[in-house]
């Protein structure tokens, strides 16, 4: 079995990365993540790219206060 090494205080670099920021533009929207999945994955096929490395999802959840800002 392969063991993981888990390193503190490190950075990850990302070069030529496909994003789909779910903003407050699409606050009102329903969103499925899988169809955005399925979008990416067939922009990479179809412009001839391939991708190295997994997928890597990341979520974030901000409660804005009264006045707007995260708490």
């Amino acid at each position: 079995m392969r063991n993981i090494k888990i390193n503190e205080n490190k950075s990850l670099k990302l070069s030529n990365v496909l994003k789909y920021d779910v903003g407050a533009a699409n606050e009102d929207c329903e969103i499925n993540i899988d169809l955005e999945i399925q979008k990416m994955d067939s922009y990479i096929k179809t412009h001839g790219y391939r991708q190295i490395g997994p997928l890597i999802q990341f979520s974030d959840v901000c409660i804005a206060d009264c006045q707007g800002s995260c708490q």
